[in-house]
């Protein structure tokens, strides 16, 4: 009779160090006896592309407080004989013929662990989140801009109309008027932008548009000044383009 689904309660009798397969890499073998049944559990200790499983060596070294590390003593087995160790089986139809089942092992834990369910990765911060992806998921949402990182238009200098000298002659550079603070330096239009920037100019350009239809404009807008090209790889040139086409008369 199988065992059904589920971790048990075992104990190692033995344990065999062989190379498996073609590419002969080394894997462990361990006899368990387990609710009066014999079963078998295997550890690839070599993965296909060489390299030692460094997963697997944690794992039996958990498992096995007298083991040292050493393929020497894991291969003399004295470390492992008469441990217990909880084992999750798993019942498997044969591929060849589907009226027989046997008992797989697929996991070989110390008491009480449990390789079933893998720990979960430490969370990024919020902030880091925000400040790397926040713009590009509003883009791809169609969304606007969030406050705090809504960015400001480039301030930008336009000529003095009235500039002309007398007489029609040629301008004449006014003097310079006392400074009482460092002058901001001018920005050239379209020259560098960013992504932020360039959603928000599209966003003010559009206010009472629906965010689908926005979002089918920025991508418009994109397509346009750099065919084919995904935006993740936009630099700052590329910015630059997309913010004066976005700031053009021109209709869309």
């Amino acid at each position: 009779m199988l065992l059904e689904n589920g971790t048990y309660r075992a104990v190692v009798k033995d344990i065999s160090i062989y190379l498996r397969g073609e590419n002969e890499r080394l894997t462990a073998a361990f006899r368990l006896e387990c609710e009066g049944k014999e079963l078998v559990h295997r550890e690839w200790l070599e993965l296909n592309d060489g390299t030692i499983s460094d997963k697997a060596i944690k794992r039996l070294r958990a498992c096995f407080p007298k083991w040292d590390g050493n393929i020497e003593t894991l291969e003399q087995g004295f470390c492992v004989q008469d441990v217990e160790v909880d084992v999750t089986v798993e019942n498997e139809q044969d591929k060849q013929d589907t009226t027989k089942w046997w008992t797989r092992t697929k996991y070989m834990d110390p008491p009480g662990g449990s390789s079933a369910g893998a720990p979960m990765p430490d969370k990024e911060s919020r902030a880091t989140l925000v400040s790397k992806y926040g713009a590009r998921f509003r883009a791809l949402a169609g969304g606007t801009p969030s406050q705090g990182v809504r960015s400001q238009k480039p301030e930008v200098r336009t000529g003095n109309a009235e500039g002309r000298g007398r007489g029609g002659g040629a301008a004449v550079a006014p003097k310079a008027a006392p400074v009482k603070s460092a002058p901001k330096a001018p920005v050239t239009p379209g020259a560098v932008s960013s992504l932020e920037e360039c959603w928000d100019a599209l966003c003010k350009k559009f206010p009472d548009e629906l965010r689908e239809k926005v979002s089918e404009r920025w991508f418009e807008v994109l397509e346009r000044v750099a065919p084919g090209k995904d935006q993740a790889d936009f630099g700052p040139e590329d910015w630059g383009k997309v913010l004066a086409e976005v700031q053009t008369d021109l209709p869309f």
